[in-house]
């Protein structure tokens, strides 16, 4: 099953503002499990993004505002047919 990603829908909120730089705290990751959202690292934009997890936890970017959700651990973007050069994004700390 795969999420589209281009438009807000796939994204609840970026990772700019706010706090003061330490790492991510047991509240913030009870907070993502409650809102169904994984808070990941966006090599594009050197930020963290919230992505909604309702479609996996296997999330990739094209670096270019796009972004796609597979619950299959072995599924690509480029393997399922979409165009670009797509990077893995990891966790958040």
């Amino acid at each position: 099953m795969m999420r589209s990603g281009g438009g807000s829908d796939s994204f609840l909120r970026d990772g700019s503002g706010g706090g003061g730089g330490g790492g991510r705290t047991s509240a913030d990751n009870v907070s993502d499990i409650l809102r169904n959202v994984d808070t990941m690292n966006d090599s594009s934009t050197g930020d963290t993004k919230e992505v909604s997890n309702l479609g996996g936890y296997n999330h990739f970017t094209d670096g270019f505002g796009n972004y796609r959700t597979y619950d299959d651990p072995n599924a690509t973007p480029e393997n399922q047919g979409e165009n670009g050069s797509w990077e893995r994004m990891t966790p958040a700390q």
